[in-house]
């Protein structure tokens, strides 16, 4: 029985070192190599790696922002980011991890303990609980911040829009698995969004959570007619959002 290999994308931009990388690790996983920071961005959605192995200094966008851009998307957010780099570990371990980094080594990274974090931090990735993303959509920007980080810190992956026209966008290209709908929306009210939302077949199953500051005593029948799983009211506590997302999904 044919076992599929591993995916590992080696992001580096010395040709000598990408290329010894690339044929130390062939050995034992499908690699694909890129040498600059837009290379990556497109290889990595192109084909999702099990594994990044990644260079800072990049010509195109540095490292740094690169690891940052990858926590930003659904797709890449729980894959192990593996930094090696020139640069003195002091302060670049530090800037690597809160980047999204999951391991950070020092050039040159020794053969067999980087196969070995390879296989264990993606052995790892796949018995965690994918991570649960979360399309945030109110309009006012203090409100959006404020939730967003709260549930940043309770470990939801959070996208924010500011109105219908940009959620609806986000909704079709990210497939969130849980929207935070406020109603009051510009560019077309969060009712009329939600109703678009079920009405594209795509979309129609994603679960929507309801936040809003209005009477929902008398708009909560018609909300749950037009397809809200979850209604809340503003300003709603950590504790309901978590109950409210996690009951609906």
């Amino acid at each position: 029985m044919k076992v599929d290999k591993k995916r590992v994308l080696i992001v580096e931009d010395d040709d000598d070192v990408r290329q010894g990388m690339h044929i130390l690790l062939s050995r034992r996983y499908e690699v694909r190599s890129v040498q600059d920071g837009t290379s990556a961005m497109v290889a990595a959605r192109q084909q999702t790696p099990d594994a990044i192995v990644l260079d800072l200094g990049l010509p195109g966008g540095d490292g740094l922002r690169i690891l940052d851009w990858m926590r930003d998307l659904r797709q890449l957010i729980d894959i192990p980011k593996i930094v090696v780099t020139g640069r003195d570990l002091g302060a670049a371990e530090r800037q690597a991890l809160d980047c999204g980094a999951t391991h950070v080594f020092a050039k040159p990274a020794d053969a067999d303990e980087l196969i070995q974090t390879i296989e264990s931090a993606t052995a790892d990735a796949a018995e965690r609980p994918r991570t649960v993303s979360v399309l945030l959509v109110e309009d006012d920007v203090d409100v959006r911040l404020a939730i967003g980080l709260q549930l940043k810190r309770a470990g939801y992956h959070v996208h924010g829009a500011a109105d219908g026209a940009t959620a609806l966008l986000q909704v079709t290209r990210e497939r969130p698995d849980v929207i935070l709908l406020d109603l009051g929306l510009p560019g077309g009210g969060g009712r009329a969004l939600l109703e678009r939302i079920r009405a594209n077949p795509e979309t129609a199953r994603i679960p929507v959570v309801v936040v809003t500051g209005r009477d929902l005593e008398h708009e909560g029948r018609e909300l749950y007619a037009a397809g809200a799983d979850a209604l809340l009211q503003k300003p709603p506590t950590l504790d309901l959002l978590m109950e409210a997302i996690e009951g609906v999904r």
